[in-house]
């Protein structure tokens, strides 16, 4: 009985540390990708992606039993961006069956319980229909509810977006974290690109956080890595954004012309950034007015709203400082409603500049009626800002609760799972007891015997 006493107490001692690591980091058991795995992420991760018809397609022919939710979620992901609503409704179902089913089930030996990918499934849906807000705090619950028994295919993709979103929320902490599981996760699999698009997230965390040198070095690393173009031009953007913050001017501006050559519009922006900020007589107005327009031009092929607004923003400040205030003021006026209305976090930048310009180029009232409306924007946008933050960090809690929740059940599987091992192995001692007394009583009975005679 002390023997099967003291064995329970070891057992114990390992699920309180279990508990205690669990606490500590988010890490799947395995980084090593399976080959299951490997095939999926191969398919649907590596770019260039096929169209998602075909992948979905693909991933019908491959195994479902090993990682069930890794699977499931991608055929979510691919049946949206095809529009095949049969296969998304099948791909919802399964997730919200695995999440349900109890942590004994067959299904939990290989992931645990379906959580992450069910809410990763909600927020592509949510993200399809526009709702931002939204699908940030499913990308929190996301994050916060996976387990070591996840695949970490699972945790590789959920922890990438969660360190991007939790850097657009101000988590500079917790998006470290998260891209230190990825890059791990990346280099245990060599793969490539995942290393490279988490090296930039990484780079991007360390300049929000005015990191400079390191971040330089963390984008010195990634640039041999990244293979997707597009990428690579985000890449050498931040790291032009970097140097102009350091005061390296001129290495930023020649590395924002080389870009503008490649069409990468971010780049053609930042450029007219700086003409715009150079005196009059440093920049040819012919010069300034051709690429304002050609900006305008680029950003209309685009379609994107918030480029398209935001050249016409510069196109009036191009006017200004051409001597034109008149038409500039109209022009700005005219191509601030849409962000005003949908991207006050992108205005208000632009609104600084303007006042600035306006202030440089003799239109002292005109200055002073902008900076008023920019003191009246900023405190509307801090107070939607922090009603946000509010509901992100109360996100954040209900997450980190329901992560504590899935841990205590596996603990609870596992000390169960112990309690058994250890009633079978008392029953073995007893039988060996037994055993053991059968023996010396035949020994005994032997010995008297021999004695006797």
């Amino acid at each position: 009985m002390k023997i099967g006493w003291f064995s329970c107490g070891i057992a114990l001692l390992c699920v309180i540390a279990s508990a205690t690591t669990a606490t500590a980091q988010e890490y799947p058991r395995e980084l090593k990708f399976t080959p299951t795995e490997q095939q999926i992420w191969q398919l649907t991760m590596q770019r260039p992606l096929a169209p998602a018809p075909q992948i979905l397609k693909s991933l019908q022919q491959l195994p479902t039993a090993e990682t069930p939710a890794w699977w499931w979620l991608q055929r979510c992901r691919f049946a949206l961006q095809a529009g095949d609503k049969a296969t998304l409704d099948s791909a919802r179902a399964a997730l919200k069956q695995l999440e349900n089913q109890n942590a004994a089930s067959e299904f939990a030996a290989a992931e645990f319980a379906g959580s992450a990918a069910g809410y990763k499934c909600q927020q592509l849906s949510k993200f399809s229909a526009g709702e931002s807000l939204d699908t940030r705090q499913l990308s929190f619950l996301a994050y916060h509810s996976l387990t070591a028994r996840d695949a970490p295919a699972l945790h590789a993709w959920i922890g990438l977006d969660y360190a991007r979103d939790a850097l657009q929320s101000g988590f500079y902490d917790s998006a470290t974290n998260a891209t230190g599981l990825v890059l791990n996760i990346a280099r245990r699999n060599q793969l490539r690109q995942l290393e490279a698009d988490s090296l930039a997230v990484q780079a991007d965390i360390q300049a929000a956080a005015e990191q400079y040198p390191e971040a330089l070095r963390t984008i010195n690393q990634a640039l041999p890595l990244q293979t997707d173009p597009r990428q690579l031009q985000h890449l050498q953007l931040t790291q032009a954004d970097i140097l102009l913050a350091t005061g390296r001017g001129p290495e930023a501006r020649a590395l924002y012309q080389t870009l503008w050559q490649q069409q990468f519009l971010p780049a053609g922006m930042a450029l007219l950034t700086l003409y715009l900020q150079q005196k009059l007589a440093d920049v040819a107005p012919d010069l300034l007015m051709q690429l304002s327009s050609e900006l305008q031009q680029q950003a209309a092929q685009s379609g994107d709203r918030e480029w398209i607004a935001i050249s016409r923003l510069r196109h009036a400040m191009a006017l200004l400082v051409s001597g034109q205030p008149a038409p500039a003021q109209l022009q700005f006026d005219d191509a601030s409603g849409w962000l005003l209305q949908h991207r006050l976090a992108l205005y208000l930048p632009e609104l600084q500049r303007w006042t600035q310009l306006l202030s440089t180029h003799g239109q002292p009232q005109a200055a002073f009626d902008a900076l008023q409306q920019n003191l009246r924007l900023q405190r509307q946008l801090d107070a939607d800002k922090h009603n946000r933050q509010a509901q992100l960090s109360s996100t954040l809690l209900i997450a980190e609760q329901r992560s504590r929740e899935l841990k205590l059940v596996e603990l609870q599987q596992q000390l169960n799972n112990s309690r058994t091992a250890m009633q079978a192995r008392q029953q073995q001692i007893w039988l060996l007891s037994g055993l053991c007394a059968g023996l010396a009583l035949l020994l005994l009975a032997l010995l008297w015997r021999r004695i006797s005679r």
